[in-house]
């Protein structure tokens, strides 16, 4: 899922709770497994092959809060809790995402013949649980959702002016890489997810062109831009009930023992 589904499914289950984060930097720990991979030396296998459940020490605990991401992205997935992740693409996926996109798949088959390539079924599958994904968290910013927004850009503002070194040795220590090369992905990630860049890829053409350069269409192609709307739509169309993904999603979390540091 994308960086505003996250916040939204952390900020959820903080309001069950009726527990807040101590610290604004929680909102981005839970993001860091999409956001350091604007560092080109962070890749999203390195991210995404933090163990899940295993207990952190003290020193890192908001490390649980990357752990979290993953909790979620397994969820959204494959249904179920990934406890040894193996990090491989598996086409007969059931979790939200998965389910969600099926109908899209030939679709997204006739789209590229149209255009003059060919893609197998698994390759449709893929790209259809990203549409889904990518549909999934714009509709959580069309519904407006509380200041979702907001709350992303300025604990991400935060993290980067205060507590950039603390963030930095946490993950750092999770990911086995040097803290100076996570410190510089949430410079970068400050930098790059600025408001006006948010808001535009925070739109129906905003996304339809992130799909399109992400699995490089041509843009260029009416045809291609307007199926490419247009199956973003139908996407939009089956994703406006996050509440069937929040609940399963909370009550497998809450069952596993998984706790965070609030």
């Amino acid at each position: 899922m994308l960086m505003l589904t996250h916040t939204w499914v952390l900020r959820e289950l903080c309001r069950r709770l009726g527990k807040a984060p101590r610290e604004p930097d929680a909102f981005i720990f839970n993001v860091a497994p999409d956001l350091l991979t604007i560092h080109p030396d962070i890749t999203s296998a390195m991210t995404h092959a933090i163990p899940r459940l295993d207990p952190l020490p003290p020193e890192d605990a908001k490390g649980a809060y990357a752990q979290f991401h993953l909790l979620v992205d397994d969820m959204s997935h494959y249904g179920r809790i990934e406890v040894h992740p193996t990090g491989e693409f598996n086409p007969e996926a059931g979790g939200y995402s998965y389910r969600q996109g099926r109908f899209l798949v030939s679709p997204l088959e006739e789209l590229h013949r149209r255009a003059g390539r060919k893609i197998s079924t698994s390759e449709a599958i893929y790209q259809s649980h990203m549409m889904v994904e990518m549909a999934f968290d714009l509709n959580l910013y069309l519904r407006g959702n509380g200041g979702l927004l907001d709350l992303f850009l300025e604990a991400l503002d935060d993290t980067a002016r205060k507590g950039l070194n603390g963030f930095s040795l946490t993950m750092g220590r999770l990911l086995g890489i040097e803290r100076n090369t996570v410190a510089e992905a949430v410079v970068r990630g400050r930098d790059k997810y600025d408001r006006p860049r948010m808001e535009g890829f925070l739109s129906r053409e905003g996304r339809t062109d992130g799909f399109i350069n992400k699995f490089r269409l041509d843009r260029e192609d009416r045809d291609t831009w307007e199926g490419v709307r247009a199956l973003m739509n139908l996407a939009l169309d089956v994703t406006g009930d996050s509440e069937g993904f929040l609940e399963p999603v909370l009550d497998v979390v809450r069952d596993s023992g998984f706790r965070l540091p609030l």
